[in-house]
């Protein structure tokens, strides 16, 4: 007995000191995080909510609960108006001699409706329990190899409401295992959130469509987005003049990139091919399942591709812009955008140097993502349109006198003429607006 205290105690230590930073993404541990709603009731009948759970190796049950939303404002000097519900991990024999179809079945409906009952629970029946009032509380119960033999593995989560006001709370309970299930909202209550943005859209070599994806937001993406399967998922989509093509989070980005803030995942649509100009929409999470800052920026259209001729250019011609005129000199305190320049690193990729030239700061409600473009055509074909978030994301160009140099990552392989433009449409009122463009031929 003394013994399997201590193995109790090890198995506990080190379950709680790992599961926060492995449990979303470790395939041995099921992990269900859920919005869950406890009404008022009594002890003789409380409303109850069972979630059932089966353990396939010994291990530690770790069940968190956190109120997030009372119903009503409870007053902190009268504790009978504060919410009052408890939380308990019980036994799987309460329900009596349950056959296997029917625990599967109710193991496998935790989204949908589960049992829910006034029953009284035999105290022999409950291993854990604690009362929650309205700041979080856990239960940790170690279960080792004997006790799994005994139960089968199979255990119960008891939430029941007393008679206290109606409250919204978070659960999330983790356990050996390899069933998940992962509810969006419980993202609703988080004070920052993530912000997924289509960031860049260009042709590779072959013309094939290739999109580039971040994560804007310093908050990290919850790790439950990536065990979302088919309509529930969170979906990549290319609609490409009415025909769509899309892919799923956990297939366009299986190494979880997308959590870290600004963070590229870049994903090639193999069976698109565009050669002639065509209106692409891009579009990460159209059906809106990701809780996120802002849902405006995560769709983008342009017109991609053209029926230029390919090929390149034998001899590198200078790095100048089209417009040769002389630079404005101004005492005007507006900005200057300039092209300034446009070369290839070790690895031949092209980059792009932009800067505000001495003059004016650029007004920040008018840098944002749907004013400043930037334009790349490649032997004359619309290739690129990059977003300020891709070549500017800290906004460095706002200020005057600032640079930014960009690295589109694209590497060329034989000799190419690029065109770079800024500010097309002129929506920043600049001191020279002819020098928002530059061409050159580039030898790899």
């Amino acid at each position: 007995m003394r013994n399997r205290f201590f193995v109790l105690i090890i198995i506990s230590l080190i379950f709680v000191c790992s599961m926060t930073a492995v449990a979303e993404v470790d395939e041995d541990i099921a992990v269900v995080q859920k919005v869950i709603t406890t009404h008022s009731g009594n002890r003789n009948n409380p409303y109850s909510i069972y979630y059932p759970i089966q353990l396939e190796k010994p291990g530690l049950i770790s069940v968190h609960i956190r109120p997030v939303n009372p119903e009503l404002p409870f007053n902190t000097e009268d504790p009978g108006s504060r919410p009052n519900f408890y939380m308990s991990i019980i036994s799987q024999n309460v329900f009596g001699n349950m056959n296997d179809d029917d625990w599967n079945d109710w193991l496998n409906d935790i989204d949908g409706s589960v049992p829910r009952t006034g029953k009284t629970v035999d105290h022999k029946h409950i291993y854990r329990s604690v009362i929650i009032r309205d700041t979080p509380r856990q239960i940790n119960y170690p279960v080792d190899a004997p006790e799994i033999s005994r139960t089968n593995g199979k255990y119960i989560i008891w939430i029941r409401g007393l008679v206290r006001p109606t409250v919204e709370s978070i659960l999330i309970i983790r356990y050996p295992g390899s069933r998940h299930y992962f509810d969006p909202n419980v993202d609703r209550y988080r004070r920052k959130k993530p912000d997924l943005v289509v960031d860049n859209i260009i042709l590779d070599d072959n013309n094939k469509l290739k999109v580039q994806i971040k994560n804007i937001s310093q908050a990290t993406i919850n790790g439950g987005y990536w065990r979302l399967q088919g309509k529930k998922a969170v979906t990549l989509i290319a609609d490409i003049e009415g025909r769509k093509y899309g892919i799923t989070l956990p297939d366009f980005d299986p190494e979880m990139k997308l959590r870290e803030y600004n963070q590229p995942v870049s994903y090639t649509f193999d069976r698109v091919n565009i050669n002639d100009e065509t209106e692409v929409k891009v579009t990460i999470d159209n059906s809106d399942i990701m809780i996120e800052e802002n849902k405006d920026n995560n769709e983008k259209i342009i017109k991609i591709g053209g029926t230029g001729q390919e090929g390149g250019f034998k001899i590198e011609s200078p790095q100048i812009p089209l417009n040769t005129s002389l630079k404005i000199k101004s005492s005007d305190t507006k900005p200057d955008l300039e092209i300034k320049r446009i070369s290839l690193n070790d690895q031949n990729e092209i980059v792009i140097e932009l800067q505000n030239v001495d003059g004016g700061n650029i007004k920040e409600n008018l840098w944002n993502e749907s004013n400043v473009i930037l334009h790349l055509k490649k032997d004359d074909i619309s290739w690129a349109n990059i977003y300020k978030s891709g070549f500017d994301p800290d906004n460095k160009l706002i200020n005057s006198g600032s640079s930014v140099i960009f690295n589109t990552g694209f590497k060329l392989n034989q000799n190419t003429k690029i065109k770079a433009s800024i500010d097309e449409s002129d929506v920043i009122d600049e001191v020279d607006e002819n020098n928002n463009v530059m061409e050159v031929s580039l030898q790899p």
